[in-house]
């Protein structure tokens, strides 16, 4: 019976009710509390906090995008040429930075995978402005 007082204790703050988590390790039931607790950002959880998770997607989502256009930008305000597929010597300040401009050029094709982080961050705050909306118009 101990057990279930533990789980009663770590799901004080969501809204799903535990089940039969009666032969899970006191730890193991610490782990899937916190998970379910992370994962349940639905109705019950604050409209900031959605804002701020959609936010976040957003960001993952630009940062290969932001590493591609800060690496061209620097090789055209340098005279280098910016190639992907060998760095290419670029003297700055005396220090050879074409590594580092390869790297984040090659970084791009993180934005295959990173662009459905973007997708599901406009598409969840797009969700968020909605719903304000509606309870705007509706008076709640």
């Amino acid at each position: 019976m101990r057990g279930f007082s533990v789980v009663r204790r770590a799901m004080s703050g969501c809204r799903v009710r535990p089940r039969a988590f009666v032969g899970l390790g006191h730890g193991h039931i610490h782990i899937v509390m916190r998970v379910e607790r992370i994962i349940a950002a639905g109705p019950g959880a604050s409209m900031n906090r959605r804002i701020w998770i959609s936010i976040a997607l957003i960001a993952i989502g630009l940062a290969p995008m932001l590493s591609v256009i800060s690496a061209g930008m620097i090789a055209s305000l340098n005279g280098c040429e910016l190639h992907e597929g060998m760095p290419q010597p670029c003297m700055v300040s005396g220090r050879d930075i074409g590594g580092i401009l390869h790297t984040m050029t090659v970084m791009g094709w993180l934005m295959l995978v990173s662009l459905l982080f973007l997708a599901g961050g406009v598409l969840a705050l797009a969700q968020e402005l909605i719903r304000k909306l509606i309870q705007k118009v509706s008076g709640k």
